[in-house]
């Protein structure tokens, strides 16, 4: 049965704490963080075979590792969300630039390359999955527009990581996408730390939480908000890095 009610008069249509300034922090985390991931992952194979002297038919394995790490990451989010929002993204974006900066210092250890990266891929795989929660709360306007428009900033994000990595394989060489990657990660980081002071500090929920039960009249008679929630969540989050770059 289709649902009587339009999609923005669910009770997640909103945000929770609406602020647009946070929002569009956050629009920019997703673009840094995402920009440092794919600046390194992209070389992934570039990098654990001429620095970490890796053969290439281990990258199976490299790779297999690296999801199971980035399921763990959306794992521990899906624990950890409603007790410990406010520090996910800060979070996140550390252990990100922990683990990239790490591969530049200690990357030519094969069993260290491996390890950081896989390390990468679940801090990547949480910001993405914490991403999704945060725009549920500072949305400004209709969530499931303001979900589309974080989903835009990880693509674009996607591109720019590649393309970074791109010139720094044909400059410095690809020992270098982790060092910058690292440090794209670290300006996230900042503002992921701005965000985090300017949250609210009462979890209390929202008017807009408070109303899912309440009564509504429809031509039908009448029915709550409640029995139509919205689910906002555009597609492009979880599942944007990409690894098949041609290698040179």
């Amino acid at each position: 049965a289709m649902p009587s009610s339009r999609a923005d008069e669910g009770h997640a249509a909103r945000g929770a704490t609406p602020d647009r300034r946070r929002f569009w922090l956050l629009v920019l985390v997703a673009t840094l963080g995402t920009t440092g991931a794919l600046v390194a992952y992209t070389y992934i194979a570039t990098f654990v075979t001429d620095i970490g002297g890796l053969a290439e038919d281990s990258m199976d394995l490299v790779l297999l590792m690296r999801g199971v790490a980035s399921l763990a990451g959306i794992a521990i989010v899906a624990a950890i969300a409603d007790r410990w929002s406010r520090p996910l993204l800060s979070g996140t974006m550390a252990l990100q630039a922990v683990a990239l900066l790490g591969l530049y210092t200690w990357g030519a250890s094969a069993v260290t390359a491996v390890v950081l990266f896989a390390v990468a891929g679940l801090a990547f795989a949480a910001l993405t999955a914490a991403m999704g929660g945060r725009v549920l709360e500072v949305a400004p306007g209709r969530s499931d527009i303001a979900a589309a428009g974080v989903s835009t900033a990880v693509n674009v994000g996607i591109t720019a990581g590649a393309f970074i990595g791109g010139l720094l394989l044909a400059g410095p060489g690809v020992r270098s996408t982790a060092l910058v990657g690292g440090l794209i990660t670290l300006l996230a980081l900042a503002l992921a730390v701005a965000d985090q002071r300017r949250a609210p500090t009462s979890s209390h929920p929202t008017r807009s939480h408070r109303s899912i039960d309440r009564p509504t009249s429809t031509p039908d008679g009448p029915r709550t908000e409640g029995d139509h929630p919205l689910s906002p969540i555009g597609s492009g989050l979880a599942g944007s890095a990409r690894t098949g770059s041609p290698r040179r």
